[in-house]
């Protein structure tokens, strides 16, 4: 009977030490049954951001919040840096590397009086996932740079 519980005690601690060891993120979860799809469709308001060199902040509290939706649609609604241009969002699309790692977003903004469209990537549209949970997910850009987000 010692054989049989030491037996099923050994395999649990070696199943759940490699369940333990398979997350993807830096900063978690090490294991979720909430599929990276699912998590990651949702709106999203940024509480922190940290500089390449470790620097934490803030951002202001102004309304400001990302969407991830169905389909890749990709929505921006930044506030502080749209409202002298009078624009309410920005609008692309979004899609997983393919080992969902890395997420790619495209913006395009259409000038209203021109009817000239403007591609708003950056030379790198490529952000890293550094953390995906349910209601959390952090961010890093191609300079370093980490953005925190939690679910609005």
């Amino acid at each position: 009977m010692k054989k049989i519980t030491l037996s099923i005690l050994i395999c649990s601690l070696l199943i759940g030490s490699t369940l333990l060891s398979c997350g993807k993120y830096e900063e978690g979860p090490s294991i979720s049954f909430i599929p990276k799809l699912v998590r990651l469709q949702q709106t999203w308001k940024c509480v922190e951001e940290v500089s390449a060199s470790g620097i934490a902040s803030t951002p202001a509290d102004d309304g400001s919040y990302i969407e991830f939706r169905e389909g890749g649609i990709y929505r921006l609604y930044d506030h502080s840096y749209m409202n002298p241009l009078n624009i309410s969002f920005l609008a692309g699309t979004w899609e997983f590397s393919e080992d969902k790692t890395q997420i790619y977003i495209n913006c395009t903004y259409t000038d209203p009086l021109f009817g000239t469209v403007f591609n708003l990537s950056y030379p790198d549209d490529t952000c890293t996932i550094v953390r995906l949970k349910q209601n959390d997910l952090g961010l890093r850009d191609k300079d370093g740079d980490k953005y925190y987000y939690v679910h609005q």
